[in-house]
């Protein structure tokens, strides 16, 4: 087990005791913080486990440093949501910004040389896309905490643009790049789709602009819901884990980014199911625990495919 798969099980087991103590009403915690935090705790280092499996990771020499202020930096955000929001709570976020602006660093010194690559490297691209989103889900994480969202977005839309950006910014594009050898030549389209609605769907939601926020949930639920699709035709079998946990990481796609179009498309007509608190239960928990916390360590133990063309 790597040192970032230690950190994640550590950040599991915070997390379920964090989750266990609001099962039984204890603690400031509400189900959205909690998903939140899950993004910190448990999703950002498996996610970094993977992309540092990469020859370029490998060569990028903050990396070790990176490793060990995960460890320190999540767990200080949790300590956040004991305090109002306001200074305090805001200042024990700081270190998670700091940690997630070092990650984006680790990304752009990728980039030139993706770039020139990008023709044929198109998982590279996603991963370093991956990096240089979650700066912008940490900032509005400390913008939450700190009770200082810009006026006219109030809560709970700034802690849901930071789940957006810990999830579908981060551990997505990471997890259609693990997926991209069964994906044909269909990987650089979802790619595009995917990385272009993510910032579509921010956009929407801080300009409160509907249509705007309809367009970028189009272009990612077609990525993902496509990608899914093809995964389970034909993505890996052996060893089991490898299969299992991908297929249902797949089939929480299938099932909570519909929700996602359908919220989307009930918010230009007018009051209707599903309410935010509707999509936090549903769509948040399959996105989170379902899409993530299931593919990111079922993508670990993946066989690669013998040749470039596998899939198609």
């Amino acid at each position: 087990m790597s040192a970032l798969q230690r950190i994640a099980a550590g950040g599991c087991i915070l997390w379920l005791a964090l989750a266990i103590a609001v099962a039984g009403s204890a603690g400031p915690l509400s189900l959205l913080d909690l998903l939140l935090l899950l993004g910190p705790l448990v999703i950002v280092p498996l996610g970094l486990d993977l992309i540092s499996r990469q020859p370029a990771g490998a060569r990028f020499p903050m990396q070790q440093v990176i490793t060990v202020h995960q460890a320190t930096s999540a767990p200080i955000a949790c300590a956040s949501f004991w305090f109002e929001p306001g200074a305090l709570a805001g200042a024990l976020t700081v270190p998670w910004l700091v940690q997630s602006l070092a990650i984006a660093f680790w990304g752009a010194s990728e980039l030139p040389a993706a770039l020139r690559a990008a023709h044929r490297d198109v998982p590279a691209l996603l991963m370093i896309a991956a990096r240089l989103f979650l700066p912008v889900g940490a900032a509005w994480f400390v913008l939450s905490r700190a009770g200082a969202a810009p006026p006219g977005i109030g809560e709970p839309f700034a802690e849901l643009t930071a789940v957006h950006f810990h999830f579908t910014g981060f551990a997505a594009p990471i997890l259609l790049a693990q997926a991209a050898p069964w994906m044909g030549r269909w990987h650089m389209p979802q790619a595009g789709a995917l990385l272009s609605g993510i910032p579509v769907v921010a956009t929407g939601f801080t300009l409160d602009l509907q249509w705007v926020r309809l367009a970028g949930v189009i272009l990612i639920a077609g990525s993902l819901i496509s990608c899914a699709a093809r995964l389970l035709a034909a993505g890996p079998r052996k060893p089991a884990a490898a299969g299992i946990l991908p297929a249902l990481s797949a089939l929480c796609v299938l099932a909570g980014m519909p929700l996602a179009l359908v919220y989307a498309i009930r918010e230009l007509t007018g009051p209707g199911w599903p309410a935010i608190p509707e999509m936090v239960r549903r769509h948040g928990v399959l996105n989170g625990l379902g899409f993530s916390l299931c593919g990111m360590p079922g993508w670990s133990l993946r066989p690669a495919p013998r040749d470039p063309s596998a899939g198609r």
